[in-house]
């Protein structure tokens, strides 16, 4: 089975009643996807933002947090990382860090 990927993105800044995300930062830039890990990890990669805030949050179906990677971590700050799902038994190609 081909794994399913939907990618989508909020192009400007959100009005202060945008209500679909609980507690969304009116001043940020919104970027999401779905992905199904159930057959094969993804790999995502995370580029040097410099000095400018990034973050990269990983949710579960019911929004439960399981990894955020950005800035704020000097570990995940940036480069190549490897989001599995729980059935997932392999091995993970070199430079590739889990996250």
């Amino acid at each position: 089975m081909r794994q399913s990927t939907k990618f989508g993105r909020i192009r400007t800044h959100v009005a202060p009643d945008f209500k679909a995300v609980v507690r969304i930062s009116v001043n940020s830039l919104w970027s999401h996807g779905f992905v199904d890990l159930n057959e094969e990890p993804m790999v995502v990669t995370i580029p040097d933002s410099g000095d400018r805030y990034m973050v990269v949050q990983a949710l579960g179906m019911w929004s439960n947090d399981f990894a955020s990677a950005g800035i704020r971590t000097p570990a995940t700050k940036s480069g190549d990382f490897r989001v599995a799902g729980p059935k997932w038994n392999g091995t993970p190609p070199p430079g590739i860090k889990a996250i």
